[in-house]
């Protein structure tokens, strides 16, 4: 009984951390604003594109969004979730690839970068697809 209880309060203070706030969730351990509004389900374009979605976003006051890297885009993952694979405190997304700007360059090739599926919420080597390819957007902005 004292593991159940443990469990659910670790699971209580992770779904706390994120906090719904308009058109964006908020993650106060990390300082970072999240985009959550109906566009994330469906607004998508290439890699260059989505780049530029984020730099021209104006949502709820701010300006100043940019499209997050492989390694934040994994903070509002939840893998006890499927399809979608993402905190509890996001009311939008879909199952499927959002682009991240982290690029994969091994081997010196450029032309390929990083999504995240948030059907199981992964980002594994089958992820790193052609900047031509067509992705789902979802932007950040640091709000410390």
């Amino acid at each position: 009984m004292k593991n159940i209880f443990f469990i659910s309060l670790l699971l209580s203070f992770s779904f706390a951390d994120f906090i719904k706030i308009s058109n964006t969730v908020v993650d106060r351990a990390r300082g970072l604003q999240w985009q959550d509004n109906i566009e994330v389900t469906t607004n998508h374009g290439d890699w260059h594109q989505a780049q530029q979605y984020c730099k021209n976003l104006k949502l709820d006051g701010f300006n100043d969004w940019k499209l997050p890297s492989k390694e934040l885009l994994l903070t509002i993952v939840d893998i006890r979730r499927f399809n979608p694979a993402i905190n509890i405190a996001f009311k939008y997304s879909n199952g499927l690839g959002y682009w991240t700007s982290t690029s994969y360059a091994r081997n010196h090739y450029y032309g390929k970068a990083w999504n995240v599926n948030f059907m199981d919420g992964y980002s594994r080597y089958k992820n790193i697809i052609p900047k031509i390819s067509n992705r789902y957007v979802r932007c950040v902005r640091f709000s410390r």
